[in-house]
């Protein structure tokens, strides 16, 4: 493993924290205006990160 290869997969993971972060923020602010079906999206790409939070528990 050299440098930049490291310095690589890193930056690959912050991008996909990010990405999940954005994914899971988002739709707490335009969930309202949105469709009941994004939420749900949203929420199985919750369940399958294993993150648990609470309005994905409650609002089955």
């Amino acid at each position: 493993m050299g440098i930049k290869e490291v310095k690589k997969s890193i930056t690959k993971r912050r991008k996909a924290i990010k990405a999940i972060i954005i994914e899971l923020i988002l739709p707490t602010f335009f969930s309202k205006k949105l469709t009941i079906g994004f939420n749900k999206y949203v929420k199985t790409i919750a369940i399958k990160i294993g993150v648990k939070i609470g309005f994905s528990r409650n609002n089955r």
